[in-house]
């Protein structure tokens, strides 16, 4: 079990200077075999901070996250790293040291400057380089977006054709099993749920009106659909009546499903990958 790092003691570092203040006036917590020197409360040594000839390098837990070096032209080189683990309390460290908006997104952790968002990512090692002089001011050096996926919303129509017949019955279906507050209770059991089980039922690539055996898949692609998406809840079935405790689902909740399943069984004719497109 994780538990969350206070970063309310935590100081800003924003300069090489300043890192070197802090490792220097900060005393070694006696008792321990490795010389460690808490950055923030004493009695909290999962954030720490330690000079290796001319860097300062802020670790928390058994990763360095952040790494000062002293450049030429005055300027501070920080290694913003994450070690391949995006997590909340790492990005709320990040975030309190460098004084700069900092989050979890898409398994990766981003980091604000200006407005701008840069990723920690698998490419660079989940490093990101910048320099600074100070005031929060920070220049990414050598920057490379990550790759990320895109819905081909051209190839996206061209596959949902093939659903349509499938999309027709169930909202029908709905309409006439669906009670006053347009939930479905009455939910057939089944066993499984599979993508590729759901789509063997629905798929329709016929021409006209389905056949009986096609509305007869069709309706066991539904009772699929209906068993993944149900939940326990109170309900009331008719106007008036008693809220009871039911297992039900809604055309919305169907809907969503099957979308995933599209959108997961036809991955590669949905998407595209291209790099992220750095905006405010």
């Amino acid at each position: 079990m994780a538990f969350p790092t206070s970063v309310d003691e935590l100081p800003v570092i924003t300069t090489w200077e300043q890192a070197s203040y802090h490792e220097s006036n900060i005393k070694p917590t006696r008792g321990r075999s490795v010389e460690t020197k808490p950055l923030g409360k004493r009695s909290n040594a999962s954030v720490t901070i330690r000079r290796d000839r001319d860097e300062i390098i802020i670790r928390r837990y058994s990763a360095d996250i952040l790494t000062y070096e002293e450049m030429d032209d005055g300027q501070t080189m920080i290694r913003i790293c994450s070690g391949g683990w995006a997590t909340q309390s790492t990005a709320r460290v990040i975030e309190r040291i460098l004084g700069t908006p900092v989050c979890v997104r898409g398994g990766s952790i981003w980091v604000s400057f200006a407005g701008y968002w840069y990723a920690l990512h698998h490419e660079t090692g989940y490093v990101l380089n910048v320099t600074t002089r100070g005031d929060r001011h920070y220049t990414p050096v050598d920057y490379l977006p990550p790759m990320v996926t895109k819905i081909d919303k051209s190839g996206l129509g061209e596959v949902r054709k093939q659903y349509k017949a499938f999309k027709q019955y169930m909202r029908r279906m709905c309409k006439a099993l669906a009670g006053a507050e347009g939930l479905i209770t009455d939910i057939p059991e089944c066993d499984t749920f599979a993508t590729s089980q759901v789509l063997t039922y629905v798929r329709y690539e016929g021409e006209g009106k389905p056949d009986e055996a096609t509305l007869h898949n069709f309706y066991t692609g539904m009772v699929i659909l209906m068993n993944s998406t149900a939940k326990n809840g109170w309900t009331r079935p008719n106007y008036g009546g008693v809220y009871t405790w039911v297992r039900s689902t809604s055309y919305k909740r169907l809907y969503s499903r099957l979308e995933e399943c599209i959108k997961h069984h036809h991955h590669d004719e949905v998407t595209y990958k291209e790099r992220f497109n750095n905006s405010k």
